[in-house]
């Protein structure tokens, strides 16, 4: 079991806790995302960079400043797909393919990225309360069915359930993704 703390990092094995910090090579003790991928890595978001733990050493992948970045954010979060790691800090989306961090451009005009899922049919972004899917050959815009007095509500997490659905986390309720709408549920 691996937990992130203000402290650093701790993996507990069943009996005895073993903890990580910046002595043992992470660049700040807060740890604020956490993910695992194919090959077993541990994945670790921090206040300025997304570093991978093999299990000997530490790697680290400092994210570059954009004109999006609004500086330090808590709200972080690591989706691994395709051997692809995707991280979500400070309103913006970096991604790691091979051994280079990268920056990535959101669809949509310039906004407050507040989740993402990672799947095998593409990357989902949600930001400023629309949907965005991303695919090989295009990107769908997926928007709330509200009524007309109604604001779009915030996304806080998107996942998929086991026969498909997208159901999508809000300020406003949950919703499900029906064809290009979400439909709230009652």
């Amino acid at each position: 079991l691996w937990i992130g703390t203000l402290g650093g990092l701790s993996r507990y094995d069943g009996s005895n806790f073993t903890n990580y910090t910046i002595r043992n090579g992470l660049r700040s003790n807060p740890v604020w995302s956490l993910a695992v991928d194919s090959a077993d890595d541990i994945w670790i978001g921090g206040a300025s960079d997304l570093c991978m733990y093999n299990g000997r050493t530490f790697v680290h992948y400092p994210k570059r400043l954009h004109q999006t970045t609004r500086g330090i954010n808590s709200t972080q979060q690591i989706a691994i797909a395709h051997d692809t790691v995707w991280w979500r800090v400070s309103g913006d989306v970096y991604f790691v393919s091979g051994d280079k961090i990268s920056y990535y451009p959101t669809p949509g005009p310039m906004g407050f990225v507040t989740s993402i899922f990672a799947g095998s049919d593409g990357l989902w972004i949600g930001k400023d309360g629309v949907l965005y899917h991303l695919f090989p050959n295009g990107c769908d815009t997926i928007r709330f069915e509200l009524a007309d007095e109604q604001a779009r509500p915030n996304i806080y997490r998107i996942f998929r359930a086991a026969d498909g659905v997208i159901w999508v986390a809000t300020s406003g309720g949950l919703f499900r993704v029906e064809k290009e709408h979400m439909v709230s549920c009652p």
